[in-house]
């Protein structure tokens, strides 16, 4: 299981990625 820090981590990471894949 990941903690909470993990999981806002991965969030931002899959949020700046969606932006680059939509650029």
């Amino acid at each position: 299981l990941l903690d909470i820090n993990d999981v806002e981590g991965l969030a931002d990471f899959v949020v700046e990625w969606m932006q680059k894949q939509n650029g």
